[in-house]
């Protein structure tokens, strides 16, 4: 004997049967999981492109050369950065 699984849904009133909804709220509750799934997704996919960002941030910065230098920055003594640009 299979069971089928239950749908719920819960707020601070209590937990609800989604089968025993109107066809609006079941609607949107499937639309629900649907978002859910969709954030989950972006979160996931938003991960990997920061990490990524990371990678190409590193492959810059070992690729950075005394030559393509136009302006540095410097810390003064008061913890201010302050540019000077590159005097040729």
């Amino acid at each position: 004997m299979s069971e089928e699984a239950t749908w719920t849904y819960t707020n601070e009133v209590g937990r609800y049967d989604v089968a025993l909804l109107s066809g609006s709220g079941k609607e949107a509750f499937n639309l629900l999981l649907e978002v859910n799934d969709e954030i989950q997704t972006f979160r996931k996919r938003t991960a990997v492109l920061q990490a990524a960002a990371v990678q190409l941030n590193s492959v810059i910065q070992d690729g950075l050369t005394e030559e393509a230098l136009i302006e540095a920055t410097v810390i003064d003594d008061n913890d201010d950065e302050v540019s000077k640009t590159k005097e040729n």
